[in-house]
């Protein structure tokens, strides 16, 4: 039998797992592989790489006790020196505003932008997002557009999904689904979540006049929904619901149909209400079902709407008691996860 609130732990952990990820900072600078010790003791001596590697072990508490204090002040002498891995990961200090310096996004963004002017494809990605979205800087999208296919050609593969997204959609650039479909092949090898998504898209709807092949959307769709992400999650409920690339199986689609629920997606929202309703990998249950309907409902979903109108005709007193409690557990939750994925 199911613990009853396992579906509460499995989301959760998600979630957890998900803002661990979402930080871009990578782990080392060059100086990565040389012994702490050495590390040390060029960083004591001037050498602006080495303070620039210390900072990032203080910061990650890499072979020393974490010290976010320890990690600005050395990160600050390498970002002084124009060491471009100081300036960047400089940058995250300021932007967060919460490792003992006040938040200032202008200054984060001047300082990503050292960094990238001096070829990093990280910082090109990071510095093309502040000028697409207007985060430290005056908004010019075009100009991100430039900084991420820097980035991009570079080999970044966040770079790559997010400009094929704006190619595939015709946003900023001219629609081009081809440029769009050759990015996502590219970002989605390197084990980008966004970039297996993207691929599994490719397969799946038949973008580019590339065969749709069940197979490989569920292959790139596995792949990314395993990383916590909660758009291929829903693609992968849907493999699973409907047998397409997988043999059908209806635990594996409530169990990711109901991750990605509560991630804030209302077609997730509107699914899993009709596998509540029906007893799809789950036992029926309307309350449920009703809660999950009027939550995509009250997102504008129409379908979802027709069955919240619907279900209370069949269900007992009890029912929908339980149906009223229910929503504002779920309700706090969602609202729980949307303050920490924002």
């Amino acid at each position: 039998m199911r613990h009853r609130h396992a579906p509460l732990l499995f989301a959760a952990a998600l979630f957890a797992a998900a803002q661990a990820a979402s930080a871009h900072t990578p782990e080392h600078t060059p100086y990565g592989t040389k012994p702490l010790a050495e590390v040390e003791a060029l960083a004591q001596g001037g050498d602006a790489m080495a303070q620039a590697e210390l900072g990032l072990d203080y910061g990650n508490g890499v072979g020393l006790p974490k010290s976010m204090a320890q990690s600005l002040a050395w990160l600050s002498k390498s970002a002084a020196a124009g060491n471009p891995y100081g300036e960047g990961y400089l940058a995250t200090f300021y932007y967060y505003g919460d490792r003992g310096v006040p938040r200032d996004e202008r200054h984060a963004h001047a300082l990503t932008e050292k960094a990238a002017t001096q070829g990093l494809a990280e910082f090109e990605f990071i510095c093309g997002y502040d000028y697409m979205w207007g985060e430290g800087v005056d908004q010019d999208q075009r100009r991100g557009v430039l900084w991420w296919q820097r980035s991009a050609d570079a080999g970044n593969a966040r770079a790559q999904v997010r400009l094929g997204r704006f190619y595939l959609m015709g946003a900023v650039v001219p629609k081009d689904v081809h440029k769009a479909r050759l990015l996502f092949e590219k970002s989605a090898p390197q084990g980008d979540d966004e970039g297996q998504d993207a691929l599994s898209e490719v397969y799946y709807f038949g973008y580019d006049h590339v065969p749709v092949d069940y197979a490989q959307a569920f292959k790139w769709a596995t792949l990314s929904a395993q990383q916590e992400n909660m758009p291929a999650a829903h693609m992968l409920a849907a493999l699973y619901a409907s047998g397409r690339g997988t043999p059908q199986n209806w635990d594996e689609a409530f169990k990711w149909e109901f991750a990605a629920a509560y991630s804030g997606d209302r077609e997730s929202q509107k699914d899993l209400a009709f596998f509540y309703r029906n007893g799809r990998g789950t036992p029926a249950n309307k309350p449920l079902a009703l809660v999950w309907a009027s939550i995509a409902a009250d997102q504008g979903d129409a379908e979802a709407a027709s069955l919240a109108q619907s279900l209370p005709a069949t269900m007992t007193p009890d029912e929908m008691t339980t149906a009223t409690k229910t929503r504002q557990l779920i309700a706090g939750t969602l609202a729980m996860v949307s303050q920490h994925t924002q």
